[in-house]
C-alpha cells in the first residue's frame, strides 16, 4: 500500500483443518468476487468474479523462517555463500505460480487489432524522426509506446516475455547522456523496466536465485535467496511478483526509496547495504514485515543529509511511543531509528557505514531491540 492508498497486492490466510488426512499433494480452488471495498485506479468496483488455484505439497520438507533458525548464527552476504547449482528441482513451479493469479477468461480485456496496428505505426513514425537526428522527446515518446505494446500485446500477464525491453533499456540509457537535468527521473524508469524484464520471465528470475549456504551452517542451508545485487537500481517494484521470497539481496545499488516491499510478507532476510538510502524513515515499509529477522543497510547516507523530505510521515518525536528513552538527552537525536526499529523482532542488524551510526546509536539499538543478537556482525 502506497500514501496514495493503492495496493499491488492482499494477503490472507486460508485455514486448511485436519492435515493429518490429506494427500502427499493437494489442490485448492479460491474464488471472490463482487466485492465493493476493492476499487481500481480508475475508481471501479470489483465486481468481476477472481478464480485462482494453486497446490500444497504435505511431503515439502524446506526450511522456514522462524526464531529457531533464524540468528543461530549471523548471515553472512559474502558472494562465496551463494550458489545456484544447487537450487531445488522444483523451483521453476514458484516461480511460475503467480501466473495462476489472473481475472476469468471471460472477463479479461481485450484489445483489437486496430489498437495494436495503432501503437505500431506510431512506433514506426517516431523510429523514422529518431533516424533523422536524435531528440530527447522522441526518445521517450518512443520508449513509452513499446513499453505499452508489450503490456497490450500480452493483455498484461504475470510472466510474459517483453519482446522490447531490451531496446527500452536502451532509449532511456541514452537519454541519462542526452538530458542529464532529468538523469534521475530516466534512471528509475530504467530500473523499473530492469524489475519488470527479470521478475516477468521465468528463467531470467532464477539465474537470480541462489541457494545460502556458509560451511559452518545448516539452519540457512535450505534458503532459496533473490539475488537482485549490483543491478544499479535506483528504483524497485513488482513485488506483487516476489511474495514467495524469504532471502533477498537488494545491496550495491541506488536505492533510495523500499516503498511497496511490505508486500512480501515472507521475507525474514534482507539485505539494503551499500545503497543510498538517506534516512531511517525511508525504510518505514520493514516495520510492516513481522517475519523480517535479520536486516542490514551498512554502508548507506543515513545521518549524512540535514534534509530529510519522508519525515512528514512519521509520527512527531514528542509521541508518548518514544517517552521512555527521551530520558536521556544523548537520544534524542535517533528518535527516527526508535520509532523504526521499536517492536520489530530482529535478530541481525548491520548499520555500520552511515554517518549516523555512532557510539550513542549503538548503545541505543539494544534497548529498543531487545530480540538483538548480533550488531554489526558482532554478537551481543
Amino acid at each position: 500500500m502506497n500514501n496514495s492508498g493503492e495496493s499491488h497486492s492482499w494477503m490472507t490466510y486460508v485455514e486448511i483443518p485436519d492435515l493429518g488426512s490429506h494427500d502427499a499433494k493437494q489442490t485448492f480452488t479460491v474464488s471472490f468476487g463482487n466485492s465493493e471495498g476493492i476499487i481500481s485506479t480508475n475508481c471501479s468496483c470489483c465486481i468481476y468474479p477472481f478464480q485462482f488455484q494453486f497446490t500444497v505439497d504435505w511431503s515439502y520438507t524446506g526450511s522456514e523462517c522462524t526464531e529457531r533458525n533464524v540468528g543461530a548464527e549471523v548471515v553472512d552476504w559474502k558472494d562465496e555463500n551463494f550458489n545456484s547449482d544447487t537450487l531445488p528441482h522444483d523451483l521453476s513451479a514458484v516461480l511460475i505460480s503467480l501466473d495462476q493469479l489472473r481475472i476469468s477468461k471471460v472477463n479479461e480485456a481485450t484489445f483489437s487489432k486496430w489498437h495494436l496496428d495503432t501503437l505500431s505505426n506510431e512506433i514506426d513514425l517516431f523510429r523514422d524522426l529518431l533516424s533523422d537526428g536524435s531528440c530527447k522527446i522522441a526518445n521517450l515518446t518512443l520508449a513509452r509506446l513499446l513499453i505499452a505494446k508489450d503490456m497490450v500485446s500480452h493483455g498484461f500477464p504475470v510472466t510474459g516475455k517483453r519482446i522490447h525491453s531490451q531496446e527500452v533499456l536502451d532509449l532511456f540509457g541514452g537519454l541519462m547522456k542526452m538530458d542529464p537535468p532529468h538523469s534521475q527521473y530516466y534512471k528509475d524508469e530504467h530500473s523499473l523496466v530492469l524489475m519488470d524484464q527479470i521478475t516477468s520471465d521465468k528463467e531470467k528470475l532464477r539465474k537470480r536465485c541462489s541457494h545460502y549456504r556458509t560451511p559452518s551452517s545448516s539452519s540457512h542451508a535450505q534458503y532459496v535467496c533473490l539475488r537482485l545485487n549490483r543491478l544499479s537500481l535506483s528504483r524497485i517494484g513488482f513485488f506483487e511478483r516476489l511474495l514467495w521470497v524469504q532471502m533477498l539481496d537488494l545491496s550495491h545499488n541506488d536505492v533510495r526509496s523500499i516503498e511497496g516491499l511490505e508486500a512480501m510478507q515472507l521475507l525474514c532476510c534482507l539485505n539494503l547495504s551499500n545503497n543510498k538510502i538517506r534516512s531511517f524513515s525511508a525504510l518505514g515499509p520493514v516495520r510492516l514485515i513481522k517475519s523480517l529477522r535479520v536486516l542490514d543497510i551498512s554502508n548507506n547516507e543515513i545521518g549524512a543529509h540535514s534534509t530529510d523530505s519522508t519525515r512528514y510521515a512519521w509520527p512527531s518525536p514528542l509521541s508518548h511511543n518514544t517517552e521512555e528513552y527521551m530520558k536521556d538527552v544523548e537520544q534524542t537525536a535517533h528518535w527516527e531509528a526508535i520509532l523504526l526499529f521499536k517492536g520489530l523482532i530482529l535478530t541481525q542488524l548491520d548499520v555500520k557505514g552511515n554517518a549516523i551510526a555512532d557510539e550513542s546509536l549503538q548503545a541505543l539499538l539494544p534497548r529498543v531491540l531487545p530480540t538483538l543478537k548480533w550488531l554489526d556482525r558482532v554478537e551481543l
